[in-house]
């Protein structure tokens, strides 16, 4: 399954996803990391969808077309580098 498809399943299914980019997380440590997590069914979870670059531009240019980029709030883990919605 493509990124794209699992966004559109996950949206299908009244969810509400989004792409959290990681730079070099534990299970990842010399790449940056796109995982996409849900918000939806009165909670919010990581899904096993995820893509990898060694790039955190390559990472983005396999996330779905038509999302905006939140950027990332100063409380997030410091492994966090933007999120996508």
């Amino acid at each position: 399954m493509t990124p794209t498809e699992a966004h559109r399943i996950s949206r299908a299914a009244g969810g509400l996803p989004m792409w959290v980019v990681y730079c070099r997380p534990k299970d990842f440590p010399s790449a940056y990391v796109a995982r996409m997590h849900v918000i939806g069914g009165g909670g919010h979870y990581a899904t096993k969808m995820h893509v990898i670059g060694m790039t955190v531009d390559e990472v983005r240019e396999l996330l779905p077309p038509g999302l905006y980029n939140l950027g990332r709030n100063p409380e997030d883990d410091a492994k966090i580098v933007e999120v996508w919605i």
